[in-house]
């Protein structure tokens, strides 16, 4: 029903990628989908339909930004449509823009999705529900309500069916990460964490990611 895949991106980049990313690699993705009709879908569609991460390898994290120590970068990213994955592909060339940073595509592969119950979760964000502007820290009650909230209602969109029921914690107390999108500043935790459900739910998980913005590079599941 959803792919069995994520695809894989090896970069070279020996420069400082800055904190604003998210939205940098926001645009390029959708720029790879423009003037189609599946690019008209992903800008109009209510909740994200692709989720991705990007890590160095041996990262420094600095004031302005973050680097490789080894000028490689890996970035993943998945769909729960098969068509999305499959534009994406196409549209990878020689270089991946990331803003003002050009970045040399090394290889391109795919991962496969995995059935298991622990995985790590990119930065989680997650708003309180009666205060859209205002946080929820990872150890409220209501932080494990929302992302499995969050995650049925976008099962529900794209599939018009309820979504099997699903359970999130983290496995032990997060990495608490602040980012930049747009000029705000988003707050997420991200680190292993135990997804209890369905083959297809997890999958699914997979597939969209946890939270708030996963096609803004937040909550991807790996």
């Amino acid at each position: 029903m959803f792919p069995e895949r994520r695809i894989v991106l090896r970069l070279e980049h020996n420069g400082i990628i800055e904190y604003d990313y998210p939205a940098q690699i926001q645009a390029t993705i959708y720029r790879s989908f423009r003037l189609t009709n599946l690019g008209r879908k992903i800008h109009k569609a209510r909740y994200s339909l692709f989720s991705y991460l990007l890590s160095p390898e041996k990262g420094i994290y600095l004031q302005k930004g973050f680097k490789s120590q080894n000028g490689r970068w890996v970035l993943r990213f998945s769909s729960a449509l098969e068509e999305v994955l499959d534009l994406f592909i196409v549209s990878i060339r020689e270089t991946f823009a990331v803003g003002k940073s050009t970045c040399k595509v090394l290889d391109v592969c795919e991962e496969p999705l995995l059935d298991k119950d622990i995985f790590f979760a990119g930065p989680i964000v997650i708003f309180r529900k009666d205060a859209e502007s205002v946080y929820m820290d990872w150890f409220d009650p209501d932080f494990q309500v929302g992302v499995e909230t969050g995650l049925s209602k976008r099962y529900e969109y794209l599939t018009g069916e309820t979504m099997p029921e699903v359970k999130f914690c983290f496995l032990k107390e997060p990495n608490k990460k602040l980012f930049l999108y747009k000029g705000r500043k988003l707050l997420g935790y991200s680190g292993e964490i135990v997804l209890k459900g369905s083959a297809q739910t997890k999958q699914f998980a997979q597939c969209v990611g946890l939270g708030r913005w996963p096609s803004a590079g937040m909550g991807m599941v790996l």
